[in-house]
C-alpha cells in the first residue's frame, strides 16, 4: 500500500491511522486564530536529481501566485534548490500511478499535499522531495543582511553548474530554507536574502511569478479557444 495515496477523500483510521490523525491536525490547526500557515510533506527521490517540491494548482490566481511564490524563495534561502524542477500543474496533481507503482492506478489526489488542501483550504501544501545523492546545480544564496546576520548567518555562496554529492548537511540547509522562506513571505526575516537576489524584495519577487502565471493561464485560455474554432471549422 502507498500510504501517501490515502488522504483522501478520507483516510481509514484503522488501516491508516498516522494519516488519518495527520489530517484531523491539519484540519483542526486551520481553525485557530492565526491558521496553517504551511504544511510540508519529506520525501526521498531515487530517480530525479536535486531537491524539489510539488505543489497544487490552484484555480484562484492570487493563491497560485503566493504558492509558486514560496517555492522561488526557497530558491533564494537554499543552495541545493531546483525552482525550475518543480511541478504545480493540475495534470500531475491529478495523475494516476503507473502499472509498476506500489499502487497502479492510485490518484495523487489521494497525496497529503493534495488531501490537506482540500480539507483546509491552504494554498501553501507541498511535498518536498529530495535525492538521495546530488542535484543539477547549485543557487547563487546571496549574503544575509540585517541586525546580527554577519555575526550568525551563513555566508554569501556562489552557484555552480558542477552537481555537488548531497551529504546530511545539505538537507539541514534546505530545511532552514523552509523556515526562512516562511519568514520572507510573512516579511518578519531578520536575516533578509532576497535584498541581495536579483529580485531585490518579495513584491518584486511576487510580480515575477504573477507574470508567469497570468501569461501561462492567458495561454492555456487562447490554445482552448483555438482548439474549440478549429473544431467548429472541421464541422461545417
Amino acid at each position: 500500500v502507498n500510504l501517501n495515496r490515502v488522504y483522501w477523500p478520507s483516510p481509514d483510521s484503522e488501516k491508516a491511522p498516522a494519516q488519518a490523525a495527520l489530517m484531523v491536525l491539519a484540519k483542526a490547526a486551520s481553525t485557530r486564530p492565526k491558521g496553517l500557515a504551511l504544511f510540508v510533506d519529506l520525501h526521498a527521490h531515487a530517480s530525479k536529481r536535486g531537491v524539489f517540491i510539488y505543489g497544487n494548482h490552484l484555480e484562484d490566481t492570487e493563491q497560485h501566485i503566493e504558492n509558486r511564490l514560496y517555492a522561488l524563495l526557497l530558491s533564494v534561502n537554499s543552495s541545493h534548490f531546483d525552482y525550475h524542477a518543480c511541478n504545480f500543474s493540475k495534470e500531475h496533481m491529478l495523475r494516476c500511478d503507473g502499472p509498476s507503482a506500489a499502487t497502479p492506478g492510485a490518484s495523487a489526489e489521494g497525496s497529503a499535499r493534495v488531501a490537506c488542501m482540500r480539507y483546509t483550504g491552504l494554498a501553501r501544501a507541498y511535498t518536498l522531495e529530495c535525492n538521495y545523492n546530488c542535484g543539477r546545480l547549485t543557487n547563487n544564496v546571496p549574503k544575509a543582511s540585517g541586525e546580527g546576520a554577519q555575526r550568525g548567518a551563513s555566508p554569501e555562496r556562489p552557484a555552480t553548474i558542477t552537481p555537488e554529492p548531497f551529504t546530511p548537511d545539505s538537507w539541514r540547509e534546505v530545511g532552514r530554507a523552509l523556515g526562512a522562506s516562511l519568514l520572507d513571505v510573512a516579511g518578519t526575516n531578520p536575516w533578509d536574502r532576497v535584498k541581495q537576489s536579483r529580485y531585490k524584495n518579495v513584491q518584486l519577487a511576487r510580480r515575477f511569478i504573477e507574470d508567469q502565471t497570468v501569461r501561462k493561464r492567458a495561454g492555456a485560455v487562447a490554445l482552448a479557444v483555438h482548439s474549440v474554432a478549429r473544431m467548429s471549422s472541421l464541422r461545417t
